[in-house]
């Protein structure tokens, strides 16, 4: 898969060295354009992994051997700091129930997991929605990215096992 870099890439740091990198955690910009989502994400000191337009295009935002900060507070197959442990996938998208993720973008998304699980021991992919639910609440959620994913078809589609934090966690309403 050809992927465009992300100039300058995301602010990066080195991961813990005995934690395996097994899991994916897909997200949803919530922006206007794949630009304004860039500008934003650098003054916040945010990013991704990967990050794909509208149009399927994937831009490489940091390489995948050193952690970004994608998932804030979150809870993970490997427990807490899912950062330390995990590849950040955004769909260029508002997340607003309106605009739809496209089928350019699914069909990149599928190809990309597929070939991150070829090169790297990935044994899960989940949202950005189920790594900060709260199970005491039950199961709201401090992010709802991405909005109207099928996370089950994804990993259908790809082999890889979907995580969540417990037993239908996934089916909650938003």
């Amino acid at each position: 898969m050809t992927t465009i870099p992300v100039l300058p890439p995301f602010r990066q740091s080195p991961r813990p060295t005995r934690m395996p990198l097994d899991t994916i955690v897909f997200h949803a910009t919530a922006g206007a354009s794949l630009e304004s989502d860039i500008r934003a994400l650098h003054a916040e000191g945010y990013g991704y992994h990967y990050l794909i337009d509208r149009d399927g295009k994937v831009y490489k935002g940091a390489p995948t051997k050193m952690a970004v900060a994608h998932a804030g507070v979150s809870v993970g197959p490997q427990g807490v700091g899912c950062n330390r442990y995990s590849i950040g996938i955004s769909f260029c998208n508002r997340n607003d129930h309106i605009e739809k993720i496209t089928d350019d973008q699914l069909a990149s998304a599928v190809e990309l997991v597929k070939e991150l699980g070829a090169a790297l021991p990935i044994k899960w992919i989940t949202t950005h929605r189920l790594i900060t639910m709260d199970p005491i609440h039950k199961g709201r959620s401090r992010k709802v990215d991405p909005r109207d994913f099928d996370l089950k078809a994804m990993s259908d589609e790809t082999g890889i096992p979907y995580w969540e934090p417990w037993r239908g966690a996934i089916d909650l309403p938003y």
